[in-house]
């Protein structure tokens, strides 16, 4: 459901580990118009809105994508591509349900 065009960037500010699962919290200009449970793409990989606060949003990767995307690799400071859902489809989406697809196989290398 996501077009692969970045819309922006975002910077990491905090990084924060939970058992397997990485918070991450990004400071970006889209912040403000993001909603909690919202998807948003992070480097491609489609991650969940938790958390937002002063033109930040904090999203969750579980151990199994941490394992399997460049997540894992991110430090505080580090530049993210974002790309929120386009606005027709989160407006359907939101109308019925926010429901997610997310497989992911393969890490490239």
């Amino acid at each position: 459901m996501f077009t692969g065009i970045i819309e922006t960037l975002g910077t990491i500010t905090e990084l924060r580990h939970e058992q397997g699962n990485l918070h991450i919290t990004v400071e970006s200009s889209i912040a403000a118009e993001l909603k909690i449970d919202q998807s948003v793409a992070h480097n491609g990989v489609c991650l969940t809105v938790i958390a937002l606060a002063d033109g930040k949003h904090t999203v969750t990767a579980i151990e199994e994508t941490l394992n399997k995307t460049n997540l894992a690799h991110l430090k505080t400071g580090d530049l993210v591509n974002l790309e929120p859902l386009p606005v027709l489809i989160l407006k359907n989406w939101m109308a019925a349900g926010n429901i997610h697809l997310n497989m992911m196989q393969y890490t490239a290398t």
